[in-house]
């Protein structure tokens, strides 16, 4: 199962320290000869999924949307599916 199944849209949402390890880690990576600075949003792109980053240079949070979702709809099974295991669940005392 995905995410998409599930949702209109699904995002990543990471720090730019967090974007930046990864691009590291893969420049590092077997059978990679060089620096991809595109890497993580041809990545997310192929799922059609959205990068939010997120920072906070000061007391309120900082959201870019760096790269845009492809939105979705919930087919009418899973929908029914969602709620029907809301309404099975045992509330929070």
């Amino acid at each position: 199962t995905t995410f998409k199944e599930y949702a209109n849209e699904v995002y990543l949402a990471c720090t730019t320290r967090f974007a930046l390890d990864y691009l590291s880690k893969h420049s590092q990576a077997r059978n990679v000869r060089s620096w991809d600075p595109e890497v993580l949003n041809r990545k997310l792109h192929q799922f059609g999924i959205g990068l939010l980053i997120v920072d906070w240079p000061s007391d309120e949070p900082r959201i870019q949307e760096v790269l845009v979702p492809k939105s979705g709809t919930i087919s009418e099974a899973k929908r029914r599916e969602v709620i029907a295991q809301i309404k099975s669940r045992v509330p929070f005392a």
